[in-house]
């Protein structure tokens, strides 16, 4: 039998344990799953939260304008808009509900308060029994434009579901015309 000579390995060299074999492996496999969820926090916050952004299109809101009930994502106020428009929001409640997938109505008006549509419904896009209620629809044509005789106008939009004696809510958004 050959036992070996410990007095010809360089000073401080051991011969690892099996406990030492252990803890440089565990310590590898834990440093391979901190990367991994490293990459996999990245890849969320630059991809998922930019997709929700761009499609909710959300914006902070004060919240004196979520106290109305509706919010217009698109146009905003006093945006150049050329008709038709296409208006993009949606309603939370307080006095805006839906019925039967529309949350009210939307329709142009010139400065001078004018009809230069006709009244569209807001259809909503998400499920019309649980808000917020997201909607989306095309209000005017382009024919519209020339009997246009004001640079400036308005959207007016409408509840549609009131109880009774309960006046409907009107929201004001100004915009101008192209």
């Amino acid at each position: 039998m050959v036992i070996p000579q410990f007095s010809k390995l360089a000073p401080g060299v051991r011969f690892p344990l099996p406990a030492q074999k252990c803890y440089g492996y565990i310590m590898k496999k834990i440093l391979t799953i901190i990367i991994v969820l490293a990459i996999i926090v990245v890849w969320y916050m630059v991809f998922i939260k930019k997709l929700t952004q761009d499609t909710a299109q959300q914006t902070p809101t004060p919240t004196s304008l979520i106290n109305r009930g509706i919010i217009i994502q698109s146009p905003r106020a006093n945006e150049v808009v050329q008709l038709p428009i296409t208006v993009i929001g949606y309603v939370n409640d307080n006095g805006w509900n839906g019925f039967e997938g529309e949350v009210g109505s939307v329709q142009v008006l010139d400065r001078n308060g004018k009809a230069v549509s006709g009244i569209e419904p807001l259809t909503a896009t998400t499920d019309w029994m649980k808000p917020p209620v997201y909607f989306k629809v095309q209000v005017g044509d382009r024919q519209m434009m020339s009997y246009l005789e004001t640079t400036t106008g308005t959207l007016l939009f409408k509840s549609s579901v009131v109880k009774d004696g309960e006046v409907p809510k009107e929201f004001r958004l100004p915009i101008k015309f192209k």
